[in-house]
């Protein structure tokens, strides 16, 4: 890693290099991904054992193989090797860096923020790394650290290109930060990509300087003033996304509690007096933050109480409320694009939202709605109709840019696309199995079957001989010894073809006592002994006539 001279914005960037050893690494690596053989990608491993690429590619591949110990510990060396090539100056747990200024106005040391633009292709493997390991902090439970992970590549790159801010919720939710996700979703302005134009860029400076003036401004004196304050704060931030709508009213719900227990606990007079207005201040602003969500993005509501298996009653009437007959909420506005968002959230935090107390409050915002709707004064709040005019910019039915097209969901889930069970139990067996020369970019040849017979191929493996005969694994040691191409990949689920003659005889009179026939033979030979068969019955004909 070098510093690459440019300072702007009080803000110094940094820069991977690549020096001409991991560009004869990096080929190697593709030809081990062309082979498509995770042995090959292991034999790489044990000649580059800090190949960040590799060590991802296999991670991944443990992750299929429900190895994921072994998974972390591979993302964790890909990290170790990412830092051991920081720079000096670069401080990544810092805000900034202790390093002097380059400008020649001024000599003394002046504090800068270090960056690591995604834009360059050398640092995108850090981002990655950091990606995966947050996914794996989730998966252990680790929700804090993966917060402050989030936090640490959106202070490195505010354009946020991993899609972040589609999970940071779910971890401060889960770590209890609800005043931090509050002010993270009131202040935090996604920044446009390196690729954008100056004046996008100028813009977005402009709108940062805005919302923090506007942020450490006094309250206003007016309802006029508030709301104009107000309209700058939530129009100018680039969170305009159902997750994020609905965890921060989620998030205030918790701090409403959060100060009931206070006051429950307060003893002193005055104290109490003060938290019990708190209270009803913090419970007024969840609720307004809710029913904004609802008006928003009110396609979230109906996969959410399906997945959580709850149904929503009449808080006055204790009545069931009929979302399947409510064309506000059924047909809501719902693009693939943003359909694609609703499911995510759905999936990933669906389980926070399915206690009891969360159901009443819920219900009792969704009667607000309901009711608002059927006077027709559900759009009144000239801020909410505003951000329903952003949604429809933003998620275009038809046309359009979809700023979230370029992910792919199962990098935002748990869920693991696991390996067929019988190839992962082929792969655990092969333990001595000869691996790929890194360097092989061209993978062997496929070699088949001996047979296509179902029935033979099952008896087949029943054998007790079905394993490597000796001379096939010292072949195979030669092979390994002296760095040779191996001859053969056989086939998935297909018997072991190293000894073809071992069993075939028995195998074949089994085939006759079931009255099928050899199935170990070739299709030549079966037609061969056809033919054979054939002459003999022509012979006979006429002496038994």
């Amino acid at each position: 890693m070098r510093p690459t001279g440019e300072v702007r914005n009080g803000a110094r960037y940094f820069v991977y290099e690549r020096t001409p050893a991991a560009a004869e690494a990096n080929q190697a690596f593709q030809a081990c991904v062309n082979s498509g053989d995770p042995n090959a990608l292991v034999a790489f491993l044990h000649r580059f054992p800090y190949h960040v690429e590799g060590l991802l590619q296999l991670s991944e591949f443990c992750k299929q193989t429900s190895d994921y110990e072994l998974a972390a510990e591979l993302i964790e060396r890909a990290f170790y090797a990412l830092e051991s090539a920081f720079d000096p100056e670069f401080q990544l747990c810092s805000s900034s860096s202790s390093t002097s200024s380059t400008s020649t106005s001024s000599t003394s040391a002046t504090p800068l923020t270090c960056k690591l633009e995604f834009a360059h292709a050398e640092n995108q493997a850090f981002f990655r790394t950091t990606f995966r390991h947050i996914h794996m902090l989730s998966r252990r439970g680790c929700c804090r650290t993966a917060l402050e992970c989030c936090k640490m590549l959106l202070s490195l790159d505010d354009s946020d290109p991993l899609a972040l801010v589609l999970q940071l919720d779910q971890y401060a939710l889960r770590s209890q930060q609800y005043d931090f996700l509050s002010r993270f979703a009131n202040e935090f302005v996604v920044a446009p990509p390196a690729s954008a134009s100056k004046s996008v860029r100028e813009r977005h400076q402009q709108q940062q300087r805005t919302s923090t003036s506007t942020t450490e401004a006094p309250a206003p004196a007016t309802a006029t003033a508030t709301a104009t304050a107000a309209s700058a704060t939530e129009s100018q931030r680039g969170l305009l996304l159902p997750n994020m709508y609905y965890s921060v009213a989620l998030a205030n719900y918790h701090l409403a509690n959060d100060l009931q227990e206070a006051y429950d606990k307060a003893t002193e007079p005055e104290q109490r007096l003060e938290l019990a207005a708190r209270v009803e201040s913090q419970r007024a602003e969840a609720d307004r933050l809710l029913q904004r969500a609802l008006t928003v993005f009110p396609a979230v509501l109906c996969p959410l109480l399906d997945k959580c298996n709850k149904e929503l009653h009449d808080p006055a009437t204790g009545a069931p409320i009929q979302l399947a007959s409510c064309a506000y909420f059924m047909g809501a506005y719902s693009p693939p694009s943003l359909a694609r968002l609703v499911t995510l959230f759905v999936d990933r935090c669906y389980n926070m939202w399915t206690e009891q107390s969360i159901n009443q409050w819920l219900a009792r915002n969704v009667a607000v709605i309901l009711a608002k709707h059927a006077a027709g004064t559900v759009y009144d709040n000239r801020l909410w109709r505003t951000d329903c005019e952003l949604v429809l910019a933003r998620f275009p039915v038809h046309g359009g840019r979809d700023p979230y097209a370029h992910l792919r969901v199962d990098d935002f889930n748990d869920n693991v696309a696991a390996l067929p069970a019988d190839l992962v139990q082929q792969l655990n067996e092969a333990g001595g199995a000869p691996m790929l020369d890194a360097y092989d970019a061209a993978p062997p040849p496929v070699v088949p079957a001996h047979t296509t017979n179902p029935l033979s191929l099952f008896l087949t493996t029943l054998l007790p001989w079905y394993a490597k005969s000796s001379r096939e694994r010292a072949r195979e040691r030669e092979r390994i010894a002296a760095h040779a191409h191996p001859t053969r990949n056989e086939v998935p689920n297909a018997p072991y073809q190293g000894e073809p003659e071992a069993g075939a005889e028995l195998v074949a009179r089994l085939m006759e006592l079931l009255g099928v026939g050899g199935g170990t033979h070739d299709a030549n030979e079966d037609h061969d002994d056809d033919d054979d068969a054939n002459e003999h019955d022509d012979d006979t004909l006429p002496h038994q006539e």
